[in-house]
């Protein structure tokens, strides 16, 4: 019995590195370090994007850190153009631009073009954004003249069609149908402009080409 309430009363101590005393969990042995031992704590870091030192924890060495506000949106979005991107397969990648475009296109068509449903099932998901030609085949697949928007069933019925034979089934005469027009057509331009910079820019610090490939591999494992 003795031996009983010893197993469920032992925890795994945490043991201050810099004086010895133990807590029972991580969380008092932080605030223990911060406010005993503030100045041992500190560790200067870079800033994964512009390079720029900051100062942190030391238990939050290993996450990513940023400068500004900034610098984490240019960072995120680097790790997301091309073959960056951890959906990357075989020449296409689905990261924030086809986000941005599929938003607009269900904008455009604001229910299923094939059936007139405004959602894609009963439990409200929203419609699916359907490619005519695929990925892997059109030249630029995220065109919004390239992209329907469609529920479930519509979406499993125009896959198994060839391209011309999908827009009769949807009624539509010519892609010019499907353009993006007025402030939709705007923002996804200077969207993808903006996209663009990103992926042709010159690394900002030698670094931080293969700190991002070394986030690519922890994603994979």
């Amino acid at each position: 019995m003795t031996a009983h309430n010893q197993s469920n009363t032992t925890t795994d101590c945490k043991t201050c590195p810099h004086c010895g005393n133990e807590f029972s969990g991580e969380k008092g042995l932080r605030i223990h370090m911060a406010a005993t031992h503030d100045e041992e704590t500190i560790e200067t870091v870079r800033c994964n994007w512009c390079g720029s030192p900051i100062e942190v924890r030391e238990w939050k060495t290993d996450q990513n850190h940023y400068c500004t506000r900034s610098c984490g949106v240019a960072w995120t979005t680097y790790l997301k153009i091309g073959d960056r991107h951890p959906n990357y397969i075989d020449g296409a990648s689905r990261g924030r631009e086809f986000h941005w475009v599929a938003m607009a296109v269900r904008s455009r068509d604001g229910e299923c073009v094939r059936c007139g449903r405004e959602r894609s099932s009963k439990d409200g998901r929203a419609l699916h954004v359907h490619h005519i030609v695929p990925e892997k085949e059109a030249e630029d697949p995220h065109d919004p003249q390239n992209l329907l928007s469609v529920c479930g069933g519509c979406h499993r019925t125009l896959e198994k069609l060839a391209p011309k034979e999908q827009l009769r089934e949807c009624d539509i005469d010519s892609l010019e149908q499907l353009r993006l027009r007025g402030e939709a057509a705007e923002w996804v331009s200077k969207y993808r402009e903006q996209i663009e910079v990103f992926a042709s820019a010159p690394d900002p610090w030698p670094g931080m080409f293969a700190e991002a490939q070394k986030h690519l591999s922890k994603r994979s494992e």
